[in-house]
């Protein structure tokens, strides 16, 4: 692979999906992010396999290819650039090398092969959302939410959608709190999102726009504007109310 891209752009790019990287992974390549290029753009994916993050962004490329390496000290590394463009390039797919002028390094990583396969859900249930209601809506309920290992069903923010109402519902067995907002969905759904989720669903649509949602069995996927959000849904019923 090769590009050239500005260090503010890669640095966003890199910032999102470095953030829910795991520090000290029981797994190396957890620790890695998967970097692609193709036709007019650059992909870059992390996961610590609960939640995973994939950002595309359209660029003009030079060659296409793929690379795994380390999040955070690629992340590093970028920081410590001058804001110039800099050139990425790799020629094996386990090593990546960085230069911009008369700097000049190179990063290694692992073999693309070792990046976990991020499944997608057999026949989804879709629907499409604003995200400044599905970020009002987690807002008003994330305060209530208790992570506890022997609830692993209070841990999350429970949606439901019934007759154009999308409602969002947590509670401590104390307290609870309830949000419902007014929509023009049509299709009904019940799950429970991690608290982990929330917070990257305000972090990843910063402005107001359109996202697809496609609901599984056991995940479910938030999709617009170059962004693909990938999480587990919370086993379990939630308690009646």
């Amino acid at each position: 692979m090769e590009v050239k891209i500005t260090k503010k752009d890669l640095s966003v790019l890199l910032g999102k999906v470095v953030n829910i990287l795991n520090p000290k992974p029981t797994i190396p390549v957890l620790s890695h992010i998967l970097m692609e290029t193709g036709k007019n753009r650059i992909t870059v994916t992390g996961t610590d396999l609960e939640i995973s993050i994939k950002l595309n962004k359209e660029i003009e490329t030079i060659k296409e290819g793929r690379v795994l390496i380390p999040g955070r000290k690629l992340l590093e590394v970028i920081r410590e650039f001058p804001e110039v463009e800099i050139k990425l390039k790799s020629e094996k797919e386990s090593q990546l090398n960085l230069s911009s002028g008369r700097i000049n390094l190179t990063l290694v990583g692992l073999k693309v092969d070792d990046f976990p396969l991020i499944p997608k859900p057999k026949t989804p249930t879709q629907f499409k959302i604003n995200t400044t209601t599905l970020k009002k809506c987690v807002n008003y309920t994330k305060t209530t939410v208790v992570i506890d290992e022997n609830k692993p069903n209070l841990s999350g923010i429970f949606f439901t959608t019934e007759d154009g109402w999308l409602t969002t519902v947590s509670t401590d067995t104390r307290r609870l709190a309830r949000y419902r907002s007014k929509t023009n969905l049509t299709t009904n759904v019940k799950f429970i999102l991690p608290l982990k989720t929330t917070d990257e669903i305000k972090n990843l649509w910063e402005e107001e726009k359109e996202v697809e949602v496609s609901l599984g069995s056991n995940q479910v996927i938030f999709s617009g504007e170059g962004i693909t959000l990938t999480s587990q849904i919370i086993e379990g019923n939630f308690p009646d109310y």
